[in-house]
């Protein structure tokens, strides 16, 4: 029985909309659609018990409007304390990102989530809440940044172990740079729709429309992310009415590109409020929550507003979010023993208010004082309309009993060959001990089955109770094709019946089936060589060719017989993938596992994930004409290099056209190149005794500020970093550090300019001496913000470079300039002229600016998790005080 009465009340399987697409996969890759709303997302966490996930949030100032009480950020933090709750609980990790997006994408900083740094990720949350901004909601920056992300950091996960929640209030959209501030801030051109400045609204438009083809074409963004295994969880907000079909379509896969597994889940609301439910349908992965809509009670607890279940001993934990319409309304829980009790008066596990109206609830079988039985919680108000007003549950009962498969299942199933003797175990995943089926309190039903390459299903166990499973089966795989499968589980538990305190039996609660979903390499039969799933390329940065050695298992015939190009950059529109071995009579012979090389070639460079198929046919050694064709996924990400093709074009003119049309050229484009490099970068700034370099330290992580490049400025707090065109013909741009209003120096070779600090175009581990007294300096160290390989390891080396700084910058005073009560040296003294009369107060050039990022920002402000330094009072590192925003 499926919680008595409330199904006829009302079943919300979510509560917002929710549609699951599910179409022609990837023909390398096995097609199924689980019970699980996660998708593969969550039947691969159960699996592996290990993954990353991505929480995707709009910026767009439509959300002013839209969200004006800040509900996403209520639902957003509870969806991290409850990841938090489930790492914990559950064994497993998730690396977490939290982002934010408008004309670009903003990542922050990657960590496995804990209770320990929970508060961490709800800071960046509320940064981004706190910080919308006025251009853009750009879908492709946003898709394209958070595969990027995934793909930077995936390390060793399971392909299908990643997920992105992405939020959106609003539709697809590119803003006009109508202002000068604008076009610095945001740039004027997107590198999907390259040699197009978006001045104005035509141009504007014609972006939008190259970014719409871009998103959904086939092997365009999003099929990239899918093919990369990546599962897609939109969130929309629909208060304003926005069209929000392209986004639900880049979700589901409908109508947007040819890839459709795996599928994606649309979970849309048009009361803000509701999306904390929205959320909470994503906090368990391995676990979905059943949710329900019942009558809030009248004064008393009653039975048609009471979520009633039973428990037994099998069950471990239940946790409860209940969200009622009644602001006043408390939750009341009525317990096996027939007591009634306001919840939190009753003892029974922890109670949290969530918002108003809204409670989540917690118990587990250690900390309950009654536990097998009929259990009851309904929503209570005194008010006089509480009758007319409901409350959303939703619960998540949790057994500890799980199955698991041989130890060395794996190996042991081979395509073309049939495996006898297969049992699937229950455990008690608790203690790790198995499980007498003849013990088990309640009911179960498992369904397992095999899904090889080209999407064929073997069935294993088809709604079998726990004795069918102590009993061994076979495997009859003698159909299947070797390559990436999949092995399914989906179990479904029914708790043991109970009576009510009056007597009245009660039928057991069927669970939310839990499905199961790993991921292996279907080897063919023994007397095959055998291949892994899938082969990497690497990164092609700015070239079109790079090599890869393929594994090879066993012995026997190994040789490429074609390829398929899948999805990759829009320049891309040939990819050749090369073997010295590609028949019969030139195969790789493999006595006893071998690499076979290959090579991949493209026809142009370009920005994205590459993806294909390969096919390999192998045989055994003395019997090459028994073949089997074996399908190998491959992947390679592709970079393309900066001003390529302005550089080359200015080569061509410089040789073609003399000296003076040359040089023209290349100032034009020395000027068009003046900029700081995109990306994220990290900064902070310390007041350090010149006696003592090493007191200047890494801050803790919250006190390190982010900015993001790309353009021809960026605040660094009071400062502002400045890229200058250098006009020698054979020099480099350079970057000033202008806006502190004192003299100061900088890491490029302890340069300043006319009193202002030189520091090198590519900013990421530059740093800058700003003197505040003869025996101290405030110092600015540029950090690398990317989540590219190597980044967090240069920021000690970056302190060690400024902490050098300090001492070659200390070693050039004399004596006398270093007594107290001296001013600052000569070469280095301030514009007296700018300074103020009277008081101690920073000058005027440190009043805070407001950010387009607004105060406090991750993503392109100031301070990226809390206050900023330069706020009022003693946290200025100059000395004085400055204006805030706040």
């Amino acid at each position: 029985m499926k919680m008595r009465r409330i199904i006829s009340v009302a079943l919300l399987t979510m509560l917002a909309t929710m549609t699951a697409a599910v179409g022609v996969a990837d023909p390398a890759k096995p097609t199924d659609q689980n019970a699980n709303p996660l998708g593969n997302f969550g039947a691969c966490m159960s699996a592996e018990k290990h993954g990353q996930m991505i929480i995707l949030m709009d910026q767009s100032d439509s959300l002013l409007y839209s969200d004006p009480d800040r509900q996403r950020e209520v639902a957003a933090s509870y969806l991290i304390d409850q990841l938090a709750s489930y790492t914990q609980t559950s064994g497993s990790t998730i690396d977490l990102q939290v982002a934010g997006f408008a004309a670009d994408y903003y990542g922050g900083d990657w960590a496995p989530i804990t209770p320990d740094n929970a508060d961490i990720f709800k800071n960046q949350i509320s940064d981004i809440t706190n910080n919308v901004l006025p251009v853009d909601t750009d879908y492709v920056m946003a898709v394209d940044g958070a595969r990027m992300a995934l793909a930077e950091n995936s390390g060793d996960y399971a392909r299908e172990c990643q997920a992105v929640a992405w939020f959106s209030d609003g539709e697809f959209f590119i803003s006009p740079r109508t202002t000068s501030q604008w076009q610095s801030e945001y740039g004027v051109s997107k590198p999907y729709a390259p040699g197009v400045e978006i001045t104005s609204e035509a141009a504007a438009q014609q972006v939008l429309a190259l970014g719409t083809d871009e998103l959904c074409r086939g092997g365009g963004t999003m099929d990239q992310l899918r093919a990369n295994g990546v599962t897609v969880l939109g969130f929309g907000l629909t208060a304003n009415a926005p069209d929000m079909t392209l986004f639900n379509s880049a979700v589901t896969a409908e109508s947007c590109g040819q890839i459709s597994e795996p599928p994606g889940v649309i979970f849309n609301t048009a009361d803000p409020a509701d999306l904390l439910l929205a959320f909470d349908a994503i906090s368990h992965p391995d676990a979905a929550p059943q949710q329900f809509r019942l009558a809030t009670c009248q004064d008393n607890y009653c039975a048609e507003g009471a979520l009633e279940f039973t428990l037994d001993d099998g069950i471990s934990s239940v946790e409860v979010l209940v969200k009622s319409q009644d602001h006043s309304a408390v939750p009341m829980v009525a317990m096996p023993d027939g007591t009634i009790a306001l919840l939190e008066d009753s003892g029974q596990g922890e109670l949290t208010q969530v918002s108003n109206g809204a409670y989540k609830w917690v118990v587990t079988k250690q900390d309950a004082t009654q536990w097998a039985g009929v259990w009851g919680l309904a929503m209570i108000s005194d008010s006089a309309n509480a009758a007319e007003s409901y409350s959303d549950f939703s619960i998540v009962i949790r057994s500890s009993l799980e199955t698991e498969w041989p130890d060395d299942f794996e190996s042991m199933v081979r395509a073309g060959e049939v495996l006898d003797g297969v049992t699937l175990t229950l455990i008690d995943a608790s203690t790790g001990v198995e499980i007498n089926p003849e013990e088990l309190l309640g009911e179960i039903s498992v369904d397992a089955k095999i899904i090889d390459a080209t999407g064929q299903e073997f069935e294993i166990f088809v709604d079998a109770d726990a004795q069918t499973l102590s009993n061994p089966v076979s495997i009859d795989l003698t159909n299947a094709a070797p390559g990436v499968a999949v092995v399914v589980t989906n179990t479904t538990i029914t708790t043991a019946g109970a009576e009510r305190a009056d007597g009245t039996p009660v039928p057991g609660t069927e669970l939310f089936p839990r499905a199961s979903r790993k991921e292996f390499t279907l080897a063919p039969s023994a007397v095959f060589p055998t291949l892994p799933g899938t082969l990497s390329f690497g990164t092609l940065d700015g070239v079109t060719q790079a090599s890869a050695t393929m594994p090879i298992e066993g012995s026997g015939c190994v040789w490429l017989a074609g390829s398929e190009f899948t999805t990759g950059p829009t320049e891309v529109s040939s990819v050749t993938v090369s073997s010295e071995y590609t028949s019969a009579d030139s195969c790789l012979m493999v006595d006893d596992d071998a690499d076979m090389p290959l090579d991949i070639e493209v026809n142009a460079t370009g920005n994205g994930s590459l993806n294909g198929v390969l096919t390999f046919t192998v045989a055994p050694a003395d019997e090459l004409t028994r073949t089997v064709d074996v399908k190998v996924n491959y992947n390679a990400e592709m970079v393309k290099p900066l001003n390529v093709e302005t550089v080359v074009t200015t080569a061509i003119i410089a040789a073609l056209l003399g000296i003076l049309i040359p040089l023209l050229v290349l100032y034009v484009t020395k000027f068009a190149t003046t900029k700081i490099p995109n990306g994220t970068y990290r900064y902070f700034w310390q007041e350090v005794p010149l006696d003592d370099p090493t007191a200047l330290t890494l801050p803790v992580e919250s006190e390190i500020m982010t900015a993001r490049g790309g353009g021809k400025e960026m605040t660094v707090g009071h400062g502002t970093l400045k890229a200058k065109v250098a006009w020698a013909p054979t020099s480099h741009p350079y970057v000033l550090l202008e806006g502190v209003n004192s003299p100061s120096i900088g890491s490029h070779t302890m340069r300043s300019k006319q009193g202002v600090a030189v520091l090198p175009q590519n900013v990421a581990s530059a740093w800058a001496l700003v003197p505040s007294s003869v025996t101290t300096v405030n110092v600015l160290v540029v950090l690398d913000g990317s989540t590219r390989t190597g980044a967090r390891e240069s920021w000690a080396q970056a302190v060690a470079d400024a902490q050098d700084g300090i001492r070659n910058y200390a070693s050039q005073l004399v004596p006398d300039q270093l007594a107290p009560n001296q001013p600052v040296p000569n070469q280095l003294t301030p514009d007296r002229s700018q300074a103020p009369s009277t008081g101690p107060s920073a000058p005027a050039s440190f009043d805070e600016k407001p950010s387009s990022f607004g105060e406090n920002s991750p993503f392109g402000g100031n301070s990226p998790f809390g206050h900023s330094p330069f706020s009022t009072g003693s946290d200025d590192p100059f000395g004085g005080s400055a204006s805030s925003n706040s």
